[in-house]
């Protein structure tokens, strides 16, 4: 059981670590003149690559990566923001 505790915790921070590398990325990727929506669009590469398979409960629990294709809606949808302001 501790295991599986210490497994959740360090995935959910490898998680809060990954968005964190993904705004730096994004915001990267505008200072220097790249398509907003670059990002999005990789990752929803990786899914459609994927075949838009799912996992399961306890696997994304314990993922050290957010999913992919959610992933791609948020770095969308800040494309969408930056696009629009």
């Amino acid at each position: 059981m501790g295991e599986f505790v210490t497994a959740f915790t360090n995935s959910a921070f490898s998680r809060k670590q990954e968005n964190e590398a993904d705004d730096y990325a994004f915001k990267f990727c505008i200072e220097n003149d790249v398509d907003p929506y670059a990002m999005a669009k990789a990752l929803e590469k990786l899914v459609k690559l994927s075949n838009g398979e799912k996992s399961n409960a306890i696997q994304k629990m314990l993922a050290s990566h957010p999913d992919s294709k959610d992933r791609a809606a948020r770095m969308r949808a800040k494309a969408e923001e930056y696009v629009n302001n």
